[in-house]
């Protein structure tokens, strides 16, 4: 595994007014780790996670498990190696009142879970003409304690914090956390 990837804090930054969704992901230092990048104009579009903005070296690949059915999921892939290294579904049961993803490991079994931080305001999001203005944050569960949060930042523009700081024994791949932190912000299309 890449080193870069051995970090308890990522920052998210979408660069705006270009075509396409694209990210730059720092340390805590803002140190540069990843460039990320969706593909254009496709329905169902991969989202490509590289080592730098040259994309010669691409290190995740997240793609729809399915191109006919949209609620299969995504699934994260080792683009060299081809390996699935685990998968996201939206409950969409649970999201009806607080946004909720399933994570699953590379075997497809369920780890744990990705949410909106607080049903109280998930509600008022939901109901209240004013509710869209509160800024949406999630917390990262897994084995029933809270491992991790992403949260978006009060700034102009699109940036957010992954903060794993919470799961000092790694349950959670640090790979699959920074694709669930791209997810979460352009599969929610905050």
């Amino acid at each position: 595994m890449n080193s870069k990837f051995e970090q308890d804090k990522f920052l998210l930054h979408q660069k705006h007014f270009t075509i396409g969704e694209k990210y730059y992901i720092y340390d805590e230092k803002e140190t540069p780790l990843f460039y990320v990048e969706r593909e254009k104009f496709k329905l169902h579009a991969n989202i490509h996670v590289y080592d730098n903005d040259s994309k010669e070296v691409e290190l995740l690949t997240i793609k729809d498990k399915s191109v006919f059915d949209f609620n299969a999921g995504m699934e994260v892939k080792n683009p060299t190696t081809g390996e699935v290294i685990g998968s996201f579904k939206r409950d969409a049961m649970s999201s009806i009142l607080r946004r909720t993803w399933r994570i699953m490991d590379g075997k497809g079994r369920d780890i744990g879970s990705a949410m909106e931080d607080s049903m109280g305001k998930a509600l008022i999001r939901r109901f209240l003409p004013l509710g869209a203005l509160l800024k949406t944050d999630f917390v990262i569960e897994m084995g029933n304690r809270e491992i991790g949060k992403f949260i978006r930042r009060w700034t102009i523009g699109d940036k957010y914090i992954l903060d794993l700081s919470s799961d000092p024994s790694r349950l959670f791949d640090r790979r699959m956390a920074v694709a669930l932190g791209i997810l979460l912000d352009s599969a929610e299309a905050r």
